[in-house]
């Protein structure tokens, strides 16, 4: 199994076990699955995974934006965070460029997709026409 580890963030169950069997699958280890932005921070700071897979509608009283935001003041870059999230509109897209996360990509996310996030996070995937066509993608540099 491979030494990277994935913290996955979601409110819906079923695409948080879907998720989970995905990136196990592809040899990472999940360190944590939770549907909670607080819970987030704190499974971040416990765990310190390599990436977080993070949707930004959230249960509780913070969404994943304000999420990131709270993991990136305390870990910086240590952290990688890119978003999964059925919001794809200009406003969130600002938001979540300002927020430290590496890229949006928008639901529904299928096992191809997955595998080239993961391939293209973990190991610098970077020719970007080979993005699988059912993928909606937004990159953001680091700001």
């Amino acid at each position: 199994m491979s030494e990277k580890s994935v913290l996955i963030v979601e409110d819906a169950v079923v695409i948080s076990e879907h998720l989970k069997m995905l990136v196990e699958n592809q040899g990472y280890q999940v360190v944590g699955v939770t549907d909670n932005g607080r819970e987030a921070v704190e499974l971040a700071a416990s765990e310190l995974p390599d990436l977080i897979l993070m949707d930004i509608k959230l249960i509780g009283d913070i969404d994943g934006i304000e999420t990131v935001k709270q993991i990136k003041e305390e870990h910086g870059d240590r952290i990688g965070v890119v978003y999964i999230t059925a919001y794809g509109d200009e406003v969130t897209l600002k938001k979540a460029r300002k927020s430290g996360a590496k890229a949006l990509f928008t639901k529904p996310v299928r096992k191809e997709a997955l595998d080239w996030i993961l391939r293209w996070y973990f190991h610098g995937e970077q020719d970007l026409t080979s993005t699988p066509s059912s993928l909606q993608a937004w990159f953001f540099n680091s700001e």
